[in-house]
């Protein structure tokens, strides 16, 4: 595909490159693959609470910028902005059963992408797109611990809050349908991979999964 755009690219003059930036919103979920965040109590190091994220919903923005343009294809830089946030409650026993701690987690992500794709069309009716390259992920996990006696008593609160940033990779597709002469709308898929250090999880965090989203572009 890349030596078809190129052999092609003087199809359209140069500056013609500006009109076909394309602005895509996407909104979606992220399937996590064994993402489990262990986080020990901060009084009794016994009482640890394993808490698993499978899914969390997603919003974000993307754009596509062509260097090389043709008739049926494009390819130049493309950037993407995504968050998402999810929270659990996750209740524990500890102290021979004497005492229950109940961990109420929240997961904050939030990360930037900037990589090379390749966009062809299927006719006038659709087109298709790949893309990859780096990212940088930043994370806020907040834990709220309350701490319950079976001898009564008003329980023992305590916060802790911990924030990461981590390098990695991502790669996506999709395919998109016309709506008009510039706009599309369509279904894409998003795998990534990084990892994190809180320090308020046990150990470092590999973060990785595959993200389903839909997609409605404007400016192709």
């Amino acid at each position: 595909m890349v030596v078809l755009c190129t052999l092609a690219s003087p199809a359209r003059a140069q500056t013609d490159w500006e009109e076909k930036t394309a602005v895509q919103a996407l909104i979606g979920a992220t399937h996590f693959n064994s993402l489990v965040l262990d986080v020990p109590h901060s009084q009794d190091t016994s009482v640890e609470a394993g808490t698993e994220y499978t899914w969390m919903p997603l919003i974000g923005l993307s754009a596509q910028l062509p260097y090389m343009q043709a008739e049926i294809c494009d390819a130049g830089l493309e950037g993407s902005v995504l968050a998402g946030w999810r929270s659990k409650r996750v209740t524990v026993l500890g102290r021979n059963n004497t005492l229950y701690v109940r961990f109420y987690n929240s997961l904050l992500l939030f990360d930037l992408s900037i990589g090379l794709y390749l966009s062809a069309d299927l006719g006038s009716a659709a087109r298709v797109y790949a893309g990859a390259g780096p990212l940088l992920m930043f994370a806020v996990n907040d834990n709220d611990t309350r701490e319950f006696s079976t001898e009564g008593g008003s329980p023992d609160k305590n916060h802790d809050s911990s924030s990461a940033f981590g390098a990695g990779m991502y790669g996506r597709g999709g395919i998109e349908f016309r709506l008009s002469d510039k706009a599309l709308m369509g279904v894409g898929m998003r795998a990534f991979s990084t990892e994190l250090d809180f320090d308020n999880v046990r150990d470092e965090t590999r973060v990785r999964g595959v993200q389903f989203m839909i997609t409605y572009t404007v400016g192709m």
